[in-house]
Parts: C-alpha cells; sequence; structure tokens
C-alpha cells in the first residue's frame, strides 16, 4: 500500500517493451493474461469493460463495441490485423465457447504481484 502524502510516478511502457511483454506470454502459455494486456493495449479499454467482454465480441470482428462503464458512452474501437491474430491465437488455445474472455482472477491479488514486471524481468520464462 502506498504510504499517505507520498508522490509516486509511473512511466508508460514504450512500445518495443509492449510487443516483447506479448510475446512472452504468448511462450509461456498465458493466453488469457495475454488477450487482457493485449486487447487493453491496442483498443485502450477500461479494465471494467474488458472484463465485460465475450468470446463473441471480439472473435471474427472487425471492431469491438462496448457501453463503457465508467461513463455510459457507447464505444466502437477497430480491431487492427495484429490484434486480430491475438485474439485468433488465444481462441484456439483457450477453452472457449460463449464464456467470458477474461476474468477477475486475470488480475493480481497481492499488492506487488503484477505479473508484468515479473514476465519482464530477465531470466523470468
Amino acid at each position: 500500500m502506498a504510504k499517505k502524502n507520498v508522490k509516486t510516478e509511473c512511466s508508460g511502457m514504450e512500445w518495443s517493451q509492449f510487443l516483447y511483454l506479448i510475446e512472452r506470454l504468448k511462450k509461456a502459455n498465458e493466453y488469457q493474461f495475454m488477450l487482457f494486456i493485449a486487447i487493453g493495449g491496442y483498443c485502450g479499454l477500461r479494465v471494467g469493460d474488458l472484463l465485460r467482454l465475450c468470446w463473441i465480441d471480439i472473435v471474427d470482428q472487425d471492431c469491438i463495441e462496448v457501453v463503457e462503464g465508467k461513463t455510459g458512452k457507447n464505444r466502437k474501437v477497430s480491431i487492427n490485423l495484429s490484434l486480430k491474430e491475438i485474439i485468433s491465437h488465444c481462441y484456439q488455445n483457450s477453452k472457449a465457447g460463449n464464456k467470458p474472455v477474461l476474468t477477475s482472477n486475470v488480475l493480481p491479488t497481492a499488492p506487488g504481484m503484477f505479473f508484468p514486471d515479473n514476465i519482464l524481468t530477465v531470466g523470468c520464462i
């Protein structure tokens, strides 16, 4: 937990690091987390909106349509070829059906246990 009255800093991820993370997750067979990171990164969707997606919303689609949980606005986001390939790969390697794409257990549960930090560390996976 963060200390009170202390500024924290964070920085964005370089695109090359993002692509490297996706590749590492693929090699680790972490399909659910790979999809979570990929759709979030390529489409800019919030966590709550990601967790409401079902396979039918993204497989063989040209765009993702959601009603944003935070604003209530309808949002339509194009799916580019790279993301389509990731979705297809994850779908083929998961126990699919018309279940939610992601579940809340994809999120870290303990403080400091953020998986991308661990997978990007040299020597992991």
